[in-house]
């Protein structure tokens, strides 16, 4: 399945999501917007889950790029006392 790129639009609402589709015509059955809330609803779930690995992975680096900028700035901190 190719990655879309586009982030899936919508708002949240007293801890809802809440989807808009515009449609036009007379053509429009249950079948056709059941499919379009099934992509919208996949492709929330697509970045959500994308977002996720993101976080996790950003969040692995925390601990070690603060106790890299903690120790500088000790160092830093034990050379100026001198």
């Amino acid at each position: 399945m190719p990655i879309n790129l586009n982030p899936p639009h919508g708002q949240i609402k007293g801890g809802d999501l809440v989807l808009t589709l515009a449609a036009a015509g007379d053509d429009l059955d249950a079948e056709r917007v059941k499919a379009a809330l099934d992509g919208e609803l996949q492709n929330v779930q697509s970045h959500l889950g994308r977002i996720a690995t993101d976080a996790v992975a950003f969040n692995h680096t925390l601990r070690e790029k603060a106790r890299t900028r903690i120790e500088a700035r000790r160092e830093r901190l034990l050379k100026a006392r001198v």
